[in-house]
């Protein structure tokens, strides 16, 4: 096939495969393990209840992606599709101590995911001495939890309901949804507050919203002038909510700085009571906040965030070592120097979800790629050591 002179590349490809996966030993008997200790020792029952019709995990997976580069590949693009489905997952699920057991596994699910990736790259400037490369990484993903199981049809994750927020997996819902406690609102979407000018609380686990972002992007530009090379690397995550459990137990004594608000003279939330009758009383900002927080156990919605961010990732300035003026390393093909700096600031960061009465919203304060895990719990901090910024040298050599 003969193409078009200002087309350089062309390709284009779909792709189909399933993946089994035999899960986790020791599931479908009842096991016994041997402890040390006094005498002989003694053997201790496993605690999970064994499921013995036990069927391995299957992922189906298809994915059609076209590239292409054009003008003697100065630009570029891959542009991916893919949908996957994934059956028969394992989940945990807690059992009564009168079972004896304290969990069981069960076979559940069809979870699916698809989306859309594209990479692209061009050189605006492109000569013998000077190169500007420019790349951009694009990606968008939607879960959907099609089915559970029959008996399953919602089930928290990570060993229950926590005292912040709580993932959940929801037949209809998606993965990484967060349940918990929000400011109780009438059917006009109004706040409610008690006669004493309190907030109302709703206590059932209400969803808050998901903690994975809609969208992922990153965006590199590099430069390069003979021996010098400059690179900067700015990303971003947009969508995607986190809770912060540290705010809401510090909130309590009145640490963060939005809690010096409304301290003095009296705060009006502007609330409405049962009837849809407005509130005049007014409380004090130790009032609102001890009751948002509650401590360790408190409202979630109050200290959730939307956790859409842009950061300069990372940049680097490099310098070309010319090793062929030196005679002693001519086994040496190339010695590159580096200064690296990580993490360096925002570009854009999200606020508080809730736009409180007389306070408004608040920027997220902490770096939400810092969380209780990256699995389960993508979702809370709670105590988190903060991110950290980095400033290094980098020396590369090629033999």
């Amino acid at each position: 096939m003969t193409l078009p002179k200002s087309i350089s590349y062309l390709k284009a490809s779909v792709n189909y495969a399933e993946v089994g996966n035999g899960g986790k030993p020791k599931l479908l008997t009842t096991v016994y393990n041997y402890s040390q200790g006094a005498g002989n020792g003694f053997l201790q029952r496993s605690a999970t209840l064994p499921i013995p019709g036990l069927k391995p995990e299957i992922v189906k997976n298809i994915e059609g992606s076209i590239e292409a580069r054009f003008a003697n590949n100065r630009v570029g693009f891959m542009a991916t599709y893919y949908k996957s489905n994934s059956f028969n997952q394992l989940l945990q699920i807690q059992l009564p101590p009168a079972t004896g057991y304290a969990d069981r596994y069960i076979n559940a699910g069809n979870i699916q995911n698809q989306g859309f990736e594209l990479v692209a790259n061009g050189f605006p400037v492109r000569n013998k001495d000077f190169t500007w490369e420019v790349a951009l990484n694009f990606a968008v993903n939607d879960n959907k939890i099609k089915e559970l199981s029959n008996e399953i049809k919602s089930i928290p994750l990570g060993g229950g309901f926590g005292r912040s927020a709580t993932p959940i997996v929801k037949e209809g819902g998606s993965y990484g949804d967060l349940v918990g406690q929000t400011w109780a609102r009438d059917s006009k979407g109004n706040l409610m507050v008690t006669a004493a000018g309190k907030p109302s609380i709703n206590t059932a686990p209400t969803l808050l919203g998901n903690f994975n972002p809609k969208q992922t992007l990153g965006l590199t530009n590099t430069l390069n002038y003979k021996a010098f090379s400059l690179r900067l690397l700015i990303d971003g995550r947009m969508g995607g909510i986190i809770m912060s459990g540290t705010e809401m137990n510090l909130a309590f004594s009145g640490i963060p700085e939005v809690t010096g608000q409304h301290r003095e003279g009296g705060w009006n939330l502007g609330g409405v009571d049962g009837n849809g009758n407005p509130v005049s009383a007014s409380i004090s900002a130790q009032d609102f906040w001890q009751i948002a927080s509650g401590k360790r156990y408190g409202v979630a919605e109050f200290f959730t965030y939307h956790a859409s961010n842009i950061r300069a990732r990372e940049v680097s300035l490099g310098y070309e070592i010319p090793v062929k003026s030196i005679s002693s390393l001519s086994f040496v093909k190339a010695i590159k120097i580096s200064a690296v700096a990580r993490n360096l600031f925002w570009i854009y960061r999200g606020s508080s979800t809730l736009d409180i009465p007389g306070l408004g919203t608040r920027k997220m304060w902490f770096d939400p790629d810092m969380s209780l895990g990256n699995a389960n719990w993508q979702g809370v901090e709670y105590g988190n050591l903060p991110s950290t910024r980095s400033w290094g040298f980098n020396l590369r050599f090629t033999f």
